[in-house]
Formats: structure tokens, C-alpha cells, sequence
């Protein structure tokens, strides 16, 4: 084991882009969506569409982060601002996607591959928990759907402690819930200004999974997929 993490007690995962493969559960669900709601006439090049999705949606995660909007406001923005870039203004209609769409897409079963090694031998010596800001209502549902759940001790989500990642008070939270300290855990996630920034502030080690090489922060404890977790514990 390495002297780094010699200590860890307590594994934290981010959930979607880390554990759960958002941008295929995405596109799936994209999919029954728009037939759903008989949209693929007016929605003819989806790959288009959902890649605008994802970066309203990537926006709209970011403004919950620095708190300019609410988790009802997220839900809706990001889909008026993507049926807005390409023309459409029906009223009503973003509120009518974002239901159906989030009614369908967390039953999605896509994993990040080597999710479930990546559990299992874990499991075997350390304690695992889930640590996310997305929505209380829909995340245990997709650690349901992948067959993951139960990997789990505890489902943190940051809407119902009233403190969301990157702010120090929800890895304090955690740390009381579970009755450890901060020495003892590890936070694995995707994103570089919440997951890890939050958790080194905290005083937490963190592992930075970053698959797509981003230069823009360095940073000593990167991987670029789950399994090389296993060689830097």
C-alpha cells in the first residue's frame, strides 16, 4: 500500500461521469425521450442535440455549484436553454422533456468501465460510500439499475444535507455521519473544482479520475481509468 493513502479508511465516489456513464445512460434516454414525446421529426440529428444537452447542462451544473440556481431551476434551464439554441420556444415544452427524460434515463445500466472490479476488490478492505450533489430522487435509483447499491454504507447527497461539493461543510458532514476523521478518507471523482478541490480543502486525500488527459490543473494523484486506483492503494 502506498505511505499516501496508508491510512484510508473511508472511500468516496462521485457518482455520474465517475461510477455511472452519464453521456451513454444520456443518449439512451435521450432517445426514448424524444420518441416518448414524438419529437424526432422536429429533433432530426440527435448526436447534435444531446451534445448541446450535455453542455447546458454542464452550465447549469456549474451555476448550482457557485449557487445561481436552485435544483428545480437546474432541472428545467438546461433543457429551455438547449430547445432555445436550436430554435424551439414551445411553451411548456422543457418542463415536459425534463420529466419524462428524468423519469426514464436513471433506469439507464451503463457503468464507467471497470466499475465493478474496481468495487468489489475494494470492498474487501475498505469502507465505500457515494458522495454526490445530483438529485436525491433519482441517484439511488441508478445505483440500483447498474447493480451497485449495494456496494455501498452510506448514499450522500447534497441536497438533502443542505451543503453541496466543493464546500467543505458536506465532507465535515460525512465525517460526523460516519464517525471518522479526515485522514481516514479518500474522495474519487471526476470533477477537478468540486470533487477534489473540495475534499483537499476538507483535508481529505483525493484521487483525480480524469480519462481525457485535461492539462488545465496539476495535480499529483490522477488516473485516467478506475483500475489504476487499485495500484496507487
Amino acid at each position: 500500500m502506498s505511505k499516501t493513502f496508508k491510512d484510508i479508511k473511508h472511500i468516496f465516489f462521485d457518482l455520474d461521469d465517475t461510477l455511472w456513464d452519464l453521456k451513454k445512460n444520456s443518449r439512451e434516454g435521450m432517445i426514448l425521450t424524444l420518441r416518448e414525446l414524438e419529437l424526432q421529426h422536429a429533433i432530426t440529428d440527435l448526436d447534435h442535440f444531446l451534445n448541446l444537452y450535455m453542455h447546458y447542462n454542464n452550465l447549469a451544473w456549474e451555476a448550482y455549484h457557485q449557487q445561481h440556481l436552485s435544483m428545480e431551476e437546474l432541472r428545467i434551464k438546461r433543457f429551455k436553454w438547449t430547445l432555445e439554441h436550436c430554435g424551439i420556444f414551445q411553451d411548456g415544452l422543457a418542463e415536459k422533456m425534463s420529466e419524462t427524460y428524468m423519469r426514464i434515463t436513471p433506469n439507464g445500466k451503463y457503468l464507467i468501465e471497470g466499475t465493478e472490479v474496481l468495487l468489489s476488490a475494494l470492498s474487501e478492505s475498505y469502507s465505500l460510500h457515494v458522495l454526490t450533489n445530483g438529485f436525491p430522487d433519482v441517484q439511488p435509483i441508478k445505483l440500483k439499475s447498474s447493480g451497485i447499491y449495494d456496494y455501498f454504507d452510506h448514499i450522500f447527497i447534497s441536497d438533502e444535507i443542505g451543503f453541496r461539493k466543493p464546500q467543505k461543510e458536506i465532507f465535515k458532514y460525512c465525517e460526523r455521519k460516519i464517525g471518522t476523521k479526515s485522514e481516514h478518507c479518500l474522495m474519487i471523482g471526476d470533477r477537478f473544482e468540486t470533487d477534489i478541490k473540495g475534499a483537499t480543502h476538507a483535508g481529505w486525500k483525493a484521487v483525480w479520475l480524469n480519462p481525457s488527459g485535461i492539462k488545465r490543473y496539476t495535480y499529483p494523484y490522477v488516473i485516467k481509468k478506475l483500475e489504476e486506483l487499485l495500484l496507487l492503494l
